[in-house]
């Protein structure tokens, strides 16, 4: 399935456009979402939606949801609006919340671990809390399998790259020069030595 939900538009954001690849054609009848997402983690056919006022579990293939509670040291609110970058070979998912382009710098990032079960209450696999070196804001980032979470730019005085190795709870800063530039785009290349890093705008809006 292809989903999409949320967006700026309030009379929309609840809704949503489901893309059925079986059927090679949208869901007639697509469901109402308990919580306009602005991120949007996916397992499974199981989403958790989360705004700036909390997190929703909502089974796509039940029509059924119920609000979640964060693990301890940080809230929804601080990767609301953040990219979601998944780990196909380890199983991790991630929110990160410094890849929002709007709100406040932010260092925190969610984890799930799809293959962690020993906690009922999250239903996707267990939620921890990753920290950034540095608050970023509009910053780009990739899963590489050689290294890890990638984020760089985002902070016109920090490091211009850090990796969070898997394992690692807080991010290693890089000997890169400070990036500001926002709302750029990044993708490992075949090798997963090499990331592509392109788009963006610096702070006073140009390419």
């Amino acid at each position: 399935l292809a989903i999409i939900a949320g967006g700026a538009d309030s009379s929309l954001s609840s809704t949503t456009q489901v893309y059925d690849f079986a059927q090679f054609n949208l869901l007639a009848a697509p469901p109402s979402l308990p919580r306009p997402p602005m991120s949007m983690p996916l397992v499974g056919t199981v989403g958790l939606l989360i705004d700036a006022n909390g997190g929703t579990y909502y089974d796509f293939s039940q029509d059924a949801g119920s609000d979640v509670t964060p693990p301890a040291g940080y809230a929804f609110a601080d990767v609301a609006g953040g990219q979601t970058i998944y780990d196909a070979k380890d199983g991790y998912v991630f929110v990160v919340g410094a890849t929002r382009t709007t709100g406040a710098p932010t260092a925190a990032v969610l984890k799930i671990d799809t293959n962690d079960t020993s906690n009922s209450s999250y239903v996707t696999g267990n939620l921890s809390w990753l920290t950034l070196s540095s608050t970023r804001l509009g910053a780009s980032a990739a899963w590489v399998d050689t290294r890890g979470l990638v984020v760089a730019g985002g902070d016109a005085m920090a490091a211009g790259v850090e990796i969070l190795a898997n394992g690692q709870t807080t991010g290693t800063p890089l000997a890169y020069p400070p990036d500001p530039s926002s709302g750029a785009g990044m993708t490992p290349l075949d090798d997963q030595q090499f990331v592509l890093l392109a788009g963006g705008t610096t702070p006073a809006g140009a390419d």
